[in-house]
Protein backbone atom coordinates (compact mmCIF):
# COMPACT_ATOMS: atom_id res chain seq x y z
CA UNK A 1 0.00 0.00 0.00
CA UNK A 2 2.81 2.43 0.85
CA UNK A 3 4.47 1.70 -2.50
CA UNK A 4 1.24 2.47 -4.39
CA UNK A 5 0.82 5.77 -2.50
CA UNK A 6 4.45 6.68 -3.23
CA UNK A 7 3.97 6.04 -6.97
CA UNK A 8 0.82 8.16 -7.04
CA UNK A 9 2.65 11.02 -5.33
CA UNK A 10 5.57 10.70 -7.75
CA UNK A 11 3.18 10.74 -10.69
CA UNK A 12 1.50 13.88 -9.37
CA UNK A 13 4.85 15.59 -8.88
CA UNK A 14 5.96 14.71 -12.39
CA UNK A 15 2.70 15.93 -13.86
CA UNK A 16 2.86 19.18 -11.89
CA UNK A 17 6.46 19.76 -13.04
CA UNK A 18 5.50 19.07 -16.66
CA UNK A 19 2.58 21.49 -16.48
CA UNK A 20 4.80 24.11 -14.88
CA UNK A 21 7.38 23.84 -17.61
CA UNK A 22 4.69 24.00 -20.28
CA UNK A 23 3.27 27.16 -18.72
CA UNK A 24 6.72 28.77 -18.61
CA UNK A 25 7.47 27.99 -22.21
CA UNK A 26 10.29 25.98 -23.65
CA UNK A 27 13.80 27.28 -24.17
CA UNK A 28 15.06 28.55 -27.48
CA UNK A 29 16.01 25.46 -29.45
CA UNK A 30 18.68 25.54 -32.17
CA UNK A 31 18.07 23.29 -35.19
CA UNK A 32 21.30 23.98 -37.06
CA UNK A 33 21.51 25.53 -40.51
CA UNK A 34 19.18 25.58 -43.48
CA UNK A 35 20.03 27.47 -46.69
CA UNK A 36 22.83 29.24 -44.82
CA UNK A 37 20.48 30.50 -42.11
CA UNK A 38 20.68 29.59 -38.43
CA UNK A 39 17.35 27.98 -37.50
CA UNK A 40 15.66 28.15 -34.10
CA UNK A 41 12.30 27.19 -32.62
CA UNK A 42 10.72 28.54 -29.48
CA UNK A 43 7.44 27.34 -28.01
CA UNK A 44 5.39 29.55 -25.71
CA UNK A 45 8.14 32.14 -25.31
CA UNK A 46 7.83 34.77 -22.63
CA UNK A 47 7.41 38.04 -24.54
CA UNK A 48 10.10 40.00 -22.68
CA UNK A 49 12.66 37.22 -22.99
CA UNK A 50 11.80 36.70 -26.67
CA UNK A 51 12.21 40.42 -27.31
CA UNK A 52 15.62 40.54 -25.62
CA UNK A 53 16.77 37.41 -27.43
CA UNK A 54 15.71 38.70 -30.83
CA UNK A 55 17.48 42.00 -30.20
CA UNK A 56 20.68 40.13 -29.35
CA UNK A 57 20.83 37.99 -32.51
CA UNK A 58 23.85 38.89 -34.66
CA UNK A 59 21.93 38.71 -37.97
CA UNK A 60 18.60 39.88 -39.33
CA UNK A 61 15.66 37.60 -38.54
CA UNK A 62 13.14 35.89 -40.78
CA UNK A 63 10.42 35.40 -38.19
CA UNK A 64 7.66 32.81 -38.63
CA UNK A 65 5.07 33.45 -35.94
CA UNK A 66 1.43 33.81 -35.06
CA UNK A 67 0.03 37.27 -35.66
CA UNK A 68 -0.78 37.76 -31.95
CA UNK A 69 2.88 37.18 -31.02
CA UNK A 70 4.04 39.69 -33.61
CA UNK A 71 1.51 42.30 -32.49
CA UNK A 72 2.42 41.83 -28.84
CA UNK A 73 6.16 42.23 -29.36
CA UNK A 74 5.97 45.16 -31.75
CA UNK A 75 3.51 46.94 -29.47
CA UNK A 76 6.02 46.48 -26.66
CA UNK A 77 9.04 47.73 -28.61
CA UNK A 78 8.88 48.93 -32.21
CA UNK A 79 12.68 49.11 -32.36
CA UNK A 80 12.60 45.32 -32.78
CA UNK A 81 11.98 46.06 -36.46
CA UNK A 82 15.68 46.98 -36.71
CA UNK A 83 16.48 43.30 -36.12
CA UNK A 84 13.86 41.81 -38.45
CA UNK A 85 14.31 41.16 -42.15
CA UNK A 86 10.93 39.53 -42.74
CA UNK A 87 7.82 38.38 -40.92
CA UNK A 88 5.69 35.47 -42.11
CA UNK A 89 2.56 34.78 -40.07
CA UNK A 90 1.00 31.35 -40.28
CA UNK A 91 -2.40 31.96 -38.70
CA UNK A 92 -3.92 34.80 -40.70
CA UNK A 93 -3.68 35.61 -44.38
CA UNK A 94 -4.94 39.09 -43.54
CA UNK A 95 -3.03 40.66 -40.70
CA UNK A 96 -3.69 43.74 -38.66
CA UNK A 97 -0.24 45.29 -38.40
CA UNK A 98 0.17 49.01 -38.01
CA UNK A 99 1.22 50.91 -41.12
CA UNK A 100 4.37 52.15 -39.39
CA UNK A 101 5.38 48.52 -38.77
CA UNK A 102 4.82 47.57 -42.39
CA UNK A 103 6.88 50.57 -43.50
CA UNK A 104 9.78 49.26 -41.40
CA UNK A 105 9.76 45.76 -42.87
CA UNK A 106 11.50 44.51 -45.99
CA UNK A 107 9.09 41.59 -46.40
CA UNK A 108 5.85 40.66 -44.71
CA UNK A 109 3.46 37.85 -45.63
CA UNK A 110 0.46 36.25 -44.03
CA UNK A 111 -0.79 32.71 -44.53
CA UNK A 112 -3.39 30.50 -42.92
CA UNK A 113 -1.12 27.54 -42.13
CA UNK A 114 2.44 26.71 -41.18
CA UNK A 115 2.82 24.69 -44.38
CA UNK A 116 1.75 27.65 -46.55
CA UNK A 117 4.25 29.89 -44.74
CA UNK A 118 7.12 27.75 -46.06
CA UNK A 119 6.46 28.90 -49.61
CA UNK A 120 7.33 32.44 -48.57
CA UNK A 121 10.30 31.46 -46.42
CA UNK A 122 11.79 29.62 -49.41
CA UNK A 123 11.99 32.99 -51.23
CA UNK A 124 13.56 34.74 -48.23
CA UNK A 125 16.48 32.38 -47.76
CA UNK A 126 19.92 33.91 -47.59
CA UNK A 127 23.11 33.34 -45.64
CA UNK A 128 23.73 35.38 -42.53
CA UNK A 129 20.10 35.42 -41.51
CA UNK A 130 18.25 33.73 -38.70
CA UNK A 131 15.09 31.74 -39.26
CA UNK A 132 13.10 31.89 -36.03
CA UNK A 133 9.89 29.93 -35.60
CA UNK A 134 7.80 30.80 -32.55
CA UNK A 135 4.47 29.32 -31.54
CA UNK A 136 2.12 29.97 -28.64
CA UNK A 137 -1.38 29.02 -27.69
CA UNK A 138 -3.34 26.17 -29.19
CA UNK A 139 -1.83 23.35 -31.23
CA UNK A 140 1.73 24.42 -30.41
CA UNK A 141 3.12 20.89 -30.69
CA UNK A 142 1.48 20.30 -34.07
CA UNK A 143 2.82 23.60 -35.43
CA UNK A 144 6.39 22.95 -34.37
CA UNK A 145 6.25 19.37 -35.68
CA UNK A 146 5.22 20.68 -39.10
CA UNK A 147 8.04 23.20 -38.99
CA UNK A 148 10.65 20.65 -37.92
CA UNK A 149 9.42 18.14 -40.52
CA UNK A 150 9.85 20.81 -43.18
CA UNK A 151 13.39 21.53 -42.01
CA UNK A 152 14.25 17.82 -42.18
CA UNK A 153 12.69 17.49 -45.63
CA UNK A 154 14.69 20.41 -47.00
CA UNK A 155 17.91 18.93 -45.64
CA UNK A 156 17.36 15.52 -47.28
Amino acid sequence: MANKLHTTTDDRLLQARSEGLKAQGSPLRPLGKLWGMDVFTWLNPTPGVLLNTMQSFPFKIVWMAGSDEVNELLNEDISLLNNIDSIVTYDASVFSFKDEWLDGLINCAGTDTVVDAFYFVDHLKAPKKILLFTASGEEVIEKVEKFENFIQLMRS
